[in-house]
C-alpha cells in the first residue's frame, strides 16, 4: 500500500515496471504477448 502513493508521482513506464514486479512479471507478459500477438 505505501508503494502506491509514490508510484502515483512516477511516470507511467515506472508504475508499470512496479506493477509487472508486484505481479511477479507472469500476469503482464501474458498480458503483453496477448497484446501483441
Amino acid at each position: 500500500m505505501v508503494a502506491k502513493a509514490p508510484s502515483l508521482r512516477l511516470s507511467p513506464i515506472k508504475e508499470k515496471a512496479a506493477f509487472i514486479i508486484a505481479n511477479g512479471g507472469t500476469q503482464t507478459l501474458a498480458a503483453e504477448k496477448c497484446g501483441k500477438t
